[in-house]
């Protein structure tokens, strides 16, 4: 293909122009190599100077509404890859990963990192976990803000393999009749680190109380596949 990603044009339309120059002729497991491929290869070198610029400046407006006290800027660094929202609807691929748009980065979502927290931590800070995290009709007392790649000493994202063996029929067909297809996708690597904002309506909950709440999420995982070992970071 003659379209080739790099820093100069965002991943999403990269790949999209990828699909229509004539992607949609090839197997998607065929597509999913090459545009996997070529996202590893095009941004494996990338200044992430304004990224880091951009959290800097969320962060300080936090602080602003929230107070110095109640809000916690932590970085953290991939202790094994990361997949996250590996069904992004802008990426014509079966397998994604969650892309900025504007930044031109892959990050964490805040509804991942939320999820996360409501699932290993349901008291943070002696919470009832209404108050700490929302509800329906309620805004949570703990505000927790997209996670950006701040550092990408490998690249921004690396190929990583799902091989699924009983695709065809339903699951209704025998062992021997399987026919496995290797889909390769796209992850964020180990050592990548990830600028992470969190802050507190609630004065119950101070910086402290928030460290020790993202700190248990971060180590037990965060995005898909955390089951597998995947989304963990490394915790000072």
């Amino acid at each position: 293909m003659a379209v080739r990603c790099g820093p100069d044009i965002n991943a999403v339309e990269c790949l999209n122009m990828m699909y229509l120059e004539g992607g949609f002729r090839m197997r998607p497991a065929e597509f999913n190599r090459e545009a996997t491929l070529a996202l590893a290869s095009g941004y494996r070198k990338v200044d992430l100077t304004h990224v880091a610029s951009y959290v800097e400046f969320v962060a300080k407006l936090a602080a602003e509404v929230f107070g110095e006290g109640q809000v916690l800027h932590y970085r953290a660094s991939l202790k094994t890859p990361l997949a996250v929202h590996m069904r992004n609807l802008y990426m014509p691929l079966d397998v994604a990963v969650a892309w900025h748009p504007i930044l031109n980065v892959p990050y964490i979502p805040a509804s991942a990192v939320k999820g996360a927290a409501s699932a290993y931590v349901k008291n943070p800070c002696g919470l009832p976990p209404n108050e700490a995290y929302g509800t329906a009709g309620f805004e949570g007392g703990i505000v927790f803000f997209d996670a950006y790649l701040v550092d990408a000493p490998h690249g921004l994202v690396e190929p990583e393999v799902l091989t699924p063996h009983y695709s065809e029929a339903g699951l209704k067909i025998s062992e021997v009749e399987a026919r496995p297809t290797p889909l390769v996708y796209p992850v964020i690597p180990r050592g990548a680190v990830f600028a992470f904002l969190v802050a507190s309506r609630d004065k119950r909950c101070g910086r402290e109380g928030l460290k020790n709440l993202l700190k248990t999420v971060l180590t037990r995982g965060v995005g898909a596949k955390t089951a597998l070992g995947f989304g963990r970071f490394r915790v000072e």
